[in-house]
């Protein structure tokens, strides 16, 4: 569920020394997260949009992204596999 990875997402924060921040649906709302918001209606929970940041200690030589996502619900059986 939404609330137990962000329950993760907290332990790794706190385990690894990164910053967290955890979007609830309303401010997704007022960002206007539309079609994130509109995948999580799959849901039963509420969304939760979370943002860990590792921030290094001295100079910072490169930036790196990760970003990736977590479905919580029956996506609706995708099949990725052609003539399966």
């Amino acid at each position: 569920t939404p609330t137990s990875m962000a329950g993760v997402a907290e332990k790794i924060s706190k385990d690894l020394g990164l910053s967290l921040k955890i979007l609830e649906q309303e401010e997704c709302e007022e960002l206007g997260m539309g079609s994130y918001l509109g995948v999580a209606q799959g849901a039963i929970e509420p969304p939760k949009f979370i943002h860990l940041t590792y921030k290094p200690k001295g100079e910072v030589k490169s930036k790196i992204v990760l970003i990736g996502k977590g479905l919580t619900f029956d996506s609706g059986g995708y099949n990725l596999k052609a003539g399966a």
